[in-house]
């Protein structure tokens, strides 16, 4: 019986972990304009600051085999007025840059800002924005990336990331 209560209980802890585990993971799409496909993936964000720079880091896991593929790194640089946004491959290393963007404000808002890009523009309604991103508090402090251009520049294959979980 009390073998029983015990096999109950680890039961029990297993499942709530693995249910509070499953509520850290966000849902996004990766965009390929020469397939015209949306692929969904789970990703997680972290938040952090560092002299007057307020960083916001998404790891995109890939979709089917699960491990954290792609890393999104924005910079919010608070004295220039200024997000940077980094694509890398998650393994590092001195090819792992896919590409930068970056985008400028004047006055701080909670309304998205960024650039559409050429690639959308010419791609259409279908295709996400090239750079958007969004201050997630009244703070003005750490954004939050809605798109982002994840092709690598020397290629010909046009991949986009969404992130934006509403």
């Amino acid at each position: 019986m009390k073998l029983k209560s015990i096999a109950i209980l680890i039961i029990i802890l297993v499942l709530s972990y693995n249910e509070i585990v499953a509520q850290n993971y966000l849902n996004g799409y990766q965009y390929d304009l020469n397939t015209d496909t949306f692929t969904k993936f789970k990703y997680t964000r972290s938040f952090s600051e560092s002299d007057n720079e307020y960083t916001t880091t998404y790891n995109v896991y890939h979709p089917t085999k699960g491990y954290h593929a792609i890393t999104v790194k924005a910079i919010h640089r608070v004295s220039e007025k200024k997000v940077v946004v980094n694509v890398r491959f998650a393994t590092g290393g001195l090819l792992s840059e896919i590409c930068t963007e970056e985008t400028r404000y004047d006055i701080p808002s909670l309304e998205p800002f960024g650039h559409r890009g050429f690639i959308a523009e010419f791609g259409g309604s279908r295709v996400p924005n090239q750079l958007m991103v969004k201050f997630i508090s009244k703070k003005y402090e750490n954004v939050k990336v809605m798109h982002i251009n994840g092709s690598i520049p020397s290629d010909n294959e046009y991949i986009f990331y969404v992130l934006d979980e509403n």
